[in-house]
């Protein structure tokens, strides 16, 4: 997704409990809480891994 909008130069926000600060600078995304994610955010989007427990 970041290597998508990059072009555009959106700010992402990520809420992420497992996301690292490190690993969210590297992706150049900001980690939000869920709160500011979703007063601040014109467009949200859902990712998550497929698996058994989340089908």
């Amino acid at each position: 997704m970041t290597a998508l909008t990059r072009p555009f130069a959106f700010r992402l926000l990520v809420q992420d409990l497992f996301l690292r600060d490190e690993e969210a600078e590297a992706l150049g995304v900001h980690k939000a809480g869920l709160d500011e994610l979703c007063e601040t955010s014109d467009v949200i989007t859902v990712h998550r891994e497929e698996l058994e427990h989340t089908a």
